[in-house]
């Protein structure tokens, strides 16, 4: 009796499947636990501080990071910018990220030797032969390895969500989630509801009623909440920038919401040491993002996004 396709697949699945996972082997487990120390073992660091100095991660991508040197009291000189990778020892070690390090990560840096292959003529190169572990993280699942995290950044203060009343329309369950996310790290949430003028041209009152009591729920649970028209200077209102400048003052804070939502416009009102490509309403009908990669940048107030 001739099977069908039905049962060959039945059984196909019964089959006892190999396993492909490769064990992450002792070595390799050594290897990863060495280059992330804890806060006893970075203080030890300092007794070595000739052989290099402390950085800050300030951008990522795939094979080099950039870092900037990091004071004793913490301050980053942003202008001072090397090319760093992950010190050649560490790179046969398993990971469950997928980078060895993210934005905001600390580091600590010794200048690249005569050997080293030169990689860039423009910036010095030093090698990161370890990171203190992190007080917190913002990550999801790598796209590429399901198995995988992809951190966006670390050691935040505040994590500020954005979102737009329309175009895009808010998704207020987005925001809860970003909340929830913030608070099991540890990180202070804000909210930043843009464009409201658009919602004040809104001929639904059921939306707009919507809109005003959730803001208002927010608030009342202890959120600091902002509703902008920060397209730029002349539209937010000096009120409003004075507001928005004190919420990124003297922080770490990682801004995050959908595309086109004013991320970019709100950044440069901050005085940013780069200014950001703004977000079109082509974005929405083209599907691209303009910010691709994480980075950390100095506010003109003194912050840090």
């Amino acid at each position: 009796m001739k099977k069908s396709k039905a049962n060959d697949f039945d059984d196909y699945a019964k089959r006892e499947k190999p396993n492909r996972r490769k064990k992450r082997s002792s070595k390799a487990a050594d290897l990863s636990d060495a280059f992330y120390v804890d806060a006893d073992k970075w203080q030890q660091v300092e007794q070595n501080i000739e052989q290099g100095f402390y950085a800050r991660v300030v951008e990522v991508h795939k094979r080099y990071s950039f870092i900037s040197p990091e004071s004793e009291l913490g301050k980053i000189a942003t202008r001072d910018v090397w090319l760093a990778t992950v010190a050649r020892k560490f790179l046969q070690a398993e990971r469950s990220e997928r980078n060895f390090v993210c934005v905001g990560d600390r580091v600590f840096c010794c200048p690249a030797d005569e050997n080293s292959p030169v990689v860039s003529e423009e910036l010095p190169h030093c090698s990161i032969e370890l990171a203190l572990k992190r007080k917190n993280s913002i990550s999801r699942v790598d796209p590429r390895l399901a198995d995988r995290r992809h951190v966006l950044a670390s050691n935040i203060d505040q994590l500020v969500i954005v979102a737009s009343y329309l175009n895009p329309t808010v998704k207020w369950g987005l925001i809860d989630r970003y909340i929830v996310l913030a608070e099991s790290e540890g990180i202070v949430p804000s909210i930043i509801l843009n464009k409201k003028d658009l919602l004040d041209e809104v001929e639904k009152e059921r939306f707009k009623e919507e809109c005003l009591n959730y803001a208002d729920y927010y608030e009342k649970i202890g959120y600091r909440v902002l509703r902008l028209q920060a397209e730029n200077k002349d539209t937010i209102g000096a009120k409003s920038l004075n507001q928005l400048e004190e919420m990124f003052s003297d922080r770490i804070s990682l801004i995050s919401g959908h595309s086109g939502v004013g991320k970019s416009s709100i950044v440069n009102l901050l005085g940013p040491e780069i200014t950001q490509d703004v977000e079109t309403d082509g974005i929405f009908y083209k599907g691209r993002h303009t910010t691709t990669y994480a980075s950390l940048i100095k506010l003109k107030k003194g912050g840090i996004l």
